[in-house]
Formats: structure tokens, sequence, C-alpha cells
């Protein structure tokens, strides 16, 4: 059996509209040897759901009937998951009002990232105004302990 379920990790990452039937009935066969692991798949796959909904209360209720399927199938990875949706519940909900996809997000990330690598050497909150002031040709202020980004006084 190990050796039918060696290899096959690539396989029960992938989803199943992306799989050919060749994949698919490897996985089959998978699902057949070990239905702990099919039922593991079939969670994964039912939450993909929860990204499409445009309503909080609906997106919601979706999440807790999803929760409320782990409750007997002694998936201790997948209560953990669980957990972990619950604490960012907030940011979850606030995707179904404004869809930001993932990739913006840490695209804008790592922006913030790279000028805050350029504040060569202000302290990080005023590493992005003396950027400013470099992008708009002012002179930047002298750094000393006194100066305040927001006053301009030194």
């Amino acid at each position: 059996m190990r050796g039918l379920v060696k290899g096959k990790r690539w396989l029960l990452l992938s989803r199943w509209v992306h799989l050919d039937s060749r994949k698919r009935q490897l996985l089959n066969e998978l699902f057949r040897l070990n239905r702990r692991m099919m039922k593991a798949y079939l969670l994964k796959e039912s939450l993909d759901r929860l990204w499409t909904y445009h309503y909080e209360g609906a997106a919601l209720r979706y999440l807790h009937q999803w929760i409320d399927q782990l409750r007997w199938q002694r998936l201790e990875t997948f209560k953990k998951l669980a957990e972990m949706l619950l604490s960012h519940l907030e940011g979850i909900l606030n995707y179904c009002r404004v869809p930001v996809r993932f990739g913006v997000v840490e695209a804008v990330n790592g922006n913030i990232k790279s000028l805050l690598r350029r504040g060569r050497g202000y302290p990080p909150n005023w590493a992005l105004v003396a950027i400013e002031y470099d992008a708009q040709g002012w002179r930047a202020p002298v750094k000393s302990s006194n100066w305040s980004p927001l006053t301009g006084s030194r």
C-alpha cells in the first residue's frame, strides 16, 4: 500500500477540476484504499466554495456548516485549520465585500517592504516620509530625534 501512496502528494494537492481522466482514476484508486484520505480531500475541495460568496451571512453560514462536517471526521489537521479560519473570520468576511486577490495583497506588501528597505537608516515610520520627499524632489529632512514627519519641524 505504501508504494501506491508514495509520490501522490502532488495529486492530492491538485484540484479535481484540473485533473485529467487518468489522474482522476489514480486518485480514485487511492481513495478506495484510504477512506480518511478521501474525506480529507472532499473537505479540501468543498472549502474552495467559501471564496465564491458575495454576502457575509452566506459565507459565515457556509463556514459553520463546513466546520460542522469536521465534527465526526477525526481529522486533527482540519480542526486546526478550522480554528485558524475562525480566528481570521473578519478578513474572510471582508473578502466577501471587497474580493482582493491574494497575489495583489502580496505584491503591495512586497512594494512596502522594498520602500522600507530604501529608507536609508530612517526609523520605519519615517522611512516612507523620506521616500516621498525624495520622490517629490524635495530636500529630505535631516535625521534627528526631534524631527516630526507630521509637522516637519525640528
